[in-house]
Parts: structure tokens; sequence; C-alpha cells
């Protein structure tokens, strides 16, 4: 699963920063996510969206199937969280050579 985060552009990069680094109480501080941003948006956007990758499999053993991805929203800054949807399963490796793909469907 891709997931796209959103923070409010007032949100102060030290705080970016300490999410990035440890994204506590979130599905996303497992050892199976990985923020996958491209540089060329991390750039663009000054950190602001992001986009993590976290295993299927292991999301549902840790967190259970009705995990509500929509609960980062709780996070303080953050203002938009999005599940990248694919007809078919996306792999990490998928990211690592489709990722551009993926972006431009978001826009």
């Amino acid at each position: 699963m891709i997931i796209r985060l959103e923070f409010n552009p007032s949100t102060d990069l030290l705080e970016l920063y300490k999410f990035y680094k440890n994204p506590k109480g979130t599905c996303l501080s497992s050892s199976s996510a990985y923020n996958i941003t491209p540089s060329k948006i991390i750039e663009k956007y000054n950190n602001l969206i992001s986009f993590f990758y976290i295993d299927d499999e292991t999301l549902e053993t840790h967190f259970g199937k009705n995990v509500c991805i929509h609960a980062l929203t709780t996070y303080p800054n953050i203002i938009s969280v999005k599940i990248i949807e694919s007809k078919e399963k996306i792999t990490y490796d998928m990211i690592l050579y489709k990722f551009a793909e993926i972006e431009l469907l978001l826009k």
C-alpha cells in the first residue's frame, strides 16, 4: 500500500523531521513502512507532501484488517491522507521503477 500525506503549509520543519524520523503511534512507525518520497517532490513541496510504502501483509498482521489509515489525519498538522490505488498489487520494486507513473495519477 502507498499512502500520500499532505501537511499544513505552516508546519514547522522541525516537527516534520520528527514525524519522518519516527511517526510514533501510527502504522507508519512499523519497520515495514518506508518513506518513498522522490527527491523532486521533497524539493518542490518542501517536505509538505510525502509518500510512504507499507507492506499489506505487515499492516494486516500487526494492525488488523480494520486499520483506519485516515486516522493519520488526527496527527498534528496532517491535512490530507490518501491511499494510492492501483488495479494491480503494488510491490516495492514497482515503486522503485514506476513511481513516476503513479505520481502522475495523483494530479
